[in-house]
């Protein structure tokens, strides 16, 4: 299969995208674009459908499909995501508390019941970092945890920090590029919502 705008340079493809975008609203006429390239995928449409294998996995507005995939398949198909395994603790007023290897984390229980084994799904642009607190622990007991830098790239609007975990699993975390640059080898506390 061939991309429609996949011979394009980035600035004529993103130019593209907005012209097509402003085309079809204009005109009031309803479009289906098909593509593999997800940026391109959120930044047409007013409702995506995400596909595997030719099964419909999740159909919805770009930020419920970005924000709440149904699936692993969609979360990881539609941007970055990092991932961590638990077991619920429990269930109240619609939060679940999650025990994992690395920390204690509270998120939407999304019907999930004490328990049951899950998989929390974070975005990297969610993940704040943090120096270590002096006192040792945050006041919040959840949803932070310590970890070491291993990598920093500097991405023109962003900045891609690779960090390790004490458990030796890593996360990708995605900040500002004016925000604070933390060096390689630095202990810092990630938290998130």
């Amino acid at each position: 299969m061939v991309e429609s705008m996949g011979a394009l340079d980035l600035k004529m493809r993103e130019h593209m995208q907005l012209e097509i975008r402003r085309i079809q609203q204009t005109l009031g006429l309803t479009a289906v674009y098909v593509t593999h390239d997800q940026t391109e995928a959120m930044t047409m449409s007013d409702r995506v459908a995400v596909m595997n294998g030719g099964r419909l996995e999740q159909i919805g507005t770009p930020e419920s499909v970005y924000n709440q995939p149904r699936n692993r398949f969609v979360a990881s198909f539609i941007g970055k995501v990092n991932y961590l395994q638990g077991r619920v603790a429990s269930v109240d007023a619609g939060q679940a508390r999650i025990e994992t290897s690395v920390c204690n984390c509270r998120c939407p229980a999304n019907g999930a019941r004490a328990g049951d084994q899950v998989t929390i799904a974070i975005r990297p642009e969610h993940i704040r970092l943090h120096a270590l607190m002096d006192g040792g622990e945050p006041g919040n007991p959840f949803n932070h945890v310590r970890a070491t830098v291993l990598s920093s790239v500097y991405a023109g609007n962003l900045r891609q920090y690779r960090v390790r975990l004490f458990n030796q699993s890593d996360l990708l975390i995605e900040t500002r590029a004016g925000d604070h640059i933390w060096p390689q080898g630095e202990t810092v506390q990630l938290a998130w919502q």
